[in-house]
């Protein structure tokens, strides 16, 4: 798997697949931040969101699942809605 490269000017990784364990995933900037430049980042909410990942890919893990997947508005540099939503309907 390729290194973990910053968010595009669009504030989006390039697309791609990048492996990371749950504690490089919390140590990287996609839950500390990009040094921080964002005022308004949310590492917390961030870090919950890794929290409960681990907790449902060890479940997934359990049965039989191998790959897990995480994307959509966790791996974007926004700090709005997107980044904080808990379901598609919110």
């Amino acid at each position: 798997m390729r290194p973990l490269p910053p968010f595009d000017h669009d504030g989006l990784l390039p697309p791609g697949d990048y492996e990371l364990d749950f504690q490089g995933l919390r140590e990287s900037f996609l839950v500390a931040g990009a040094g921080g430049k964002s005022q308004t980042w949310d590492a917390p909410w961030r870090e919950f969101l890794v929290n409960n990942l681990q907790i449902m890919t060890a479940q997934l893990w359990s049965v039989g699942v191998t790959e897990v997947f995480a994307d959509g508005s966790f791996v974007e540099a926004g700090t709005g809605w997107n980044s904080t939503r808990t379901s598609p309907d919110s």
